[in-house]
């Protein structure tokens, strides 16, 4: 597959890498059809490089459509559209079950003083392999995939992945008038990024 990858401070790259695979029961392959770029990849391009391994993944918030699940994934199965927080939480521990999953403790990355491992960014937070590909292994997909309906274009969900909730093994979204707005706000910058530069779309497979 095609992934965009670092190679140093100011150079990001598209190069073939090997397709991701189930490792683990609890894990997801997705297949991305949008990704955008978030405000805090900049920090990667030089500030952070550092912590950035040549070669590594990058991208944090794409669109996907499930490729396959392993044994222990029962609420999304291959077909679904999903959208997928870029902190990777379990659902079960002492941090999660107080809605703190930013902090899970199963996934927090001890020996860098950080919290929950995130995709495509860094050491710092697990070095996991990020959205920008054409292919993403989803660790913890028993709980982080949060199932979208068909019909609405992608873009009307790239930035939405903060409003949601996860409790068990159901998906909900904020009610109040205040996050009302900011899903409507957000989906107009979605779509404003969408007619730019800063919105992409990965190959149809």
């Amino acid at each position: 597959m095609t992934a965009v990858t670092f190679h140093g401070r100011r150079d990001v790259r598209v190069d073939t890498v090997p397709d991701p695979t189930i490792q683990e029961p609890t894990d997801a392959i997705v297949r991305i059809t949008s990704t955008a770029i978030c405000g805090s990849d900049l920090h990667l391009y030089e500030v952070l490089a550092p912590f950035i391994e040549q070669g590594d993944i990058l991208g944090h918030e794409p669109m996907r459509v499930v490729e396959a699940v392993g044994s222990e994934v029962t609420h999304i199965r291959p077909g679904d559209r999903v959208v997928i927080p870029f902190n990777i939480s379990c659902g079960h521990c002492w941090m999660c079950d107080r809605g703190l999953y930013s902090q899970c403790e199963t996934t927090q990355v001890r020996d860098q003083h950080k919290g929950a491992a995130l995709f495509g960014y860094t050491k710092l937070y697990g070095e996991v392999p990020g959205g920008q590909a054409e292919l993403l292994r989803v660790p913890q997909a028993h709980f982080g995939p949060v199932k979208v309906p068909e019909g609405p274009p992608d873009e009307r969900f790239l930035t939405s992945r903060t409003c949601c909730r996860r409790r068990g093994r159901r998906s909900t979204t904020r009610r109040s008038p205040r996050a009302a707005a900011w899903r409507s706000s957000a989906s107009a910058r979605s779509a404003r990024c969408a007619r730019g530069s800063r919105s992409t779309r990965a190959p149809a497979r």
